[in-house]
């Protein structure tokens, strides 16, 4: 089984060493449905996907020190309102954490740590067992419980203009929009698909969804040129492919 996501996923097992290349491998996964709760002027509305985190570490056996990566894999929320459906995307989208990091950290405190190897017993845990907890929407300090305003912790929420051109695609304020509550629980229920039907252009996209000049600077890319068809699912073959 292979996942694409911020790494390449491995098969399942642990501390298997790769005869040759003198490599030990250790890895560990969960499932987790993450369900989003929004206030609107009808009532509550919810929408919720199951995903996957696995997290391995290679190390020389004799050697260079090895390191620890981490996947996550499935596909955005979809919360149905009354204006239009909104996507909670598979990154928190600051540039500088990952989704998986902040959902691990909120189910299994433990794991907030520089070490990784603390984090991944912290995933092999949460793969053995039943855990609930609210996703905070901002990041606790590492030593305190005081939140960092500015270091997010809720995945990115978009939605459309036109549902049917990925160019429309618009940044949504989870305060503004009413979000009040992200809550996950550990789960073996298999992986959500099928976003491509509420997304049918998800089968073709291939990187940014809103292609730029060349030499356009940053600072005046718009805002759909830092969403892939990734950040929607990693389960789409085709959009893999290309």
């Amino acid at each position: 089984m292979t996942r694409r996501g911020a790494v390449t996923w491995l098969a399942s097992g642990s501390g298997m060493l790769l005869g040759g290349c003198g490599l030990l491998r250790s890895r560990a996964n969960y499932r987790f449905r993450m369900t989003i709760e929004v206030s609107t002027s009808s009532g509550v509305r919810t929408g919720s996907t199951v995903m996957e985190i696995e997290s391995y570490k290679e190390a020389i056996v004799v050697g260079d020190r090895g390191g620890g990566h981490t996947g996550l894999a499935g596909q955005a929320v979809v919360i149905d309102l009354p204006d239009g459906p909104i996507f909670a995307l598979l990154t928190i989208g600051d540039g500088a954490r990952g989704l998986a990091g902040a959902v691990t950290e909120a189910l299994a405190p433990d794991a907030r740590t520089v070490n990784f190897d603390h984090f991944l017993t912290a995933v092999r845990r949460l793969g053995s067992g039943r855990y609930q907890a609210d996703l905070p929407r901002f990041r606790s300090s590492d030593t305190t419980n005081v939140t960092v305003e500015g270091e997010p912790n809720w995945p990115m929420m978009v939605r459309f203009a036109s549902i049917a051109d990925p160019q429309s695609v618009e940044a949504v304020d989870p305060y503004r929009l009413g979000v009040r509550r992200v809550t996950l629980e550990t789960t073996e229920a298999p992986l959500s698909v099928g976003i491509e039907k509420r997304l049918p252009w998800l089968t073709t996209q291939s990187g940014s969804l809103v292609r730029v000049p060349a030499g356009e600077t940053p600072e005046r890319m718009p805002f759909g040129y830092f969403i892939t068809q990734h950040d929607f699912s990693t389960e789409i073959k085709h959009a893999e492919k290309s």
